[in-house]
């Protein structure tokens, strides 16, 4: 076993001593030298002493000592070096990491830019060919719609011109069609008036005699149904008056009739009587008889068409004239079928 020794002196041994020749040297070493030299590997106490010692030659052994408080900085010093030493390395290299990430990144940048560029570039030539193929579609197209109006514009004089003629031939047909026309729907008119007539009731009155019944007038009548059409009164309304000339009677004077409610067919004529309420004196009397004055009958009254269901009126003014041979004239100033509803 051998021990490790610190110097701490220098060390004035190695003398030669081959006779005359004997020569000293002495060496001033630095520690590290000591620490590399092999003689510092001393043998132990009880080993040197049982040794012979050269004659002439000085060595200086240094004791075993303990580790001094600045050999325990100085080794402490040393591992913190050497944990410095790895993790500047570890550093080194993790920053040659980086930068080669970075150097990577940045290619890759450069690279996605210029593909980025020619896709650009690329799409910007595209879009050029298809506006070049949009324009030129564009002219065609007018070119085309040129020509297209150029021929609708004869065409559409020609059309024109077409109609024009054909206008003039409508016209003469229209002028012709309508003359037939008209006279078709005349002889129409003529038919429907007819068969209204022959369908349609028509009721007339005849006057049969005008008498006197104690100081009362008395008019006989006959209401005759002149269509196969049977029909019913419905209403009646009437007014006599008695005058030399011919006095106005509004329809609001008129006077309701209780004598309703039957019928009138054309085989079975309506044998009436109306009685004026009015008393006359013997004067008027006379001049009634003597036709100084004159007999005055308006009267409307109300039918229905038992067939159709419609209202009509017959409505008649009229003035009496009794004569000397007794017997009554009568002079309508209006007679009248017309339909109510």
């Amino acid at each position: 076993m051998f021990r490790l020794y610190k110097p701490n002196h220098t060390i004035m041994s190695k003398s030669k001593l081959h006779g005359s020749g004997q020569h000293t040297e002495r060496h001033r070493d630095s520690p590290n030298m000591a620490l590399n030299h092999t003689e510092n590997l001393l043998p132990r106490n009880d080993e040197v002493s049982g040794r012979k010692k050269t004659k002439g030659t000085a060595v200086n052994v240094i004791d075993d000592k303990k580790w001094t408080r600045s050999d325990k900085i100085a080794a402490f010093a040393l591992v913190i070096s050497v944990i410095m030493a790895y993790a500047t390395f570890r550093l080194f290299q993790q920053s040659l990491t980086q930068s080669k990430a970075a150097t990577d990144s940045a290619k890759a940048a450069i690279t996605a830019d210029s593909l980025s560029k020619v896709y650009n570039d690329s799409t910007l030539k595209i879009q050029r060919v298809s506006l070049d193929s949009q324009i030129s579609a564009k002219r065609q197209s007018d070119i085309a719609a040129a020509i297209k109006s150029r021929n609708d514009s004869d065409l559409f004089r020609l059309q024109k011109l077409s109609v024009e003629n054909n206008s003039k031939d409508m016209q003469e047909r229209f002028i012709r069609d309508t003359t037939a026309i008209g006279l078709q729907i005349k002889a129409l008119r003529q038919n429907q008036d007819q068969f209204i007539k022959q369908n349609e009731p028509y009721l007339q009155i005849y006057i049969d005699s005008l008498h006197f019944i104690g100081n009362r007038v008395q008019i006989v009548y006959t209401l005759v149904n002149l269509t196969p059409i049977p029909v019913k009164i419905i209403k009646q309304v009437s007014k006599v008056r008695f005058s030399p000339i011919e006095p106005i009677i509004n329809d609001k004077d008129l006077i309701i009739s209780s004598d309703i409610n039957y019928y009138v067919i054309k085989e079975s004529p309506q044998n009436r009587t109306i009685t004026v309420n009015d008393t006359l004196s013997v004067n008027e009397r006379k001049w009634i008889i003597d036709a100084s004055n004159f007999t005055y009958w308006k009267a409307i009254f109300s039918f229905q068409n038992l067939i159709s269901g419609k209202i009509k009126t017959y409505s008649f003014y009229v003035k009496l004239t009794k004569l000397k041979d007794k017997r009554t004239y009568p002079d309508f100033i209006s007679n009248d079928n017309s339909i109510e509803k």
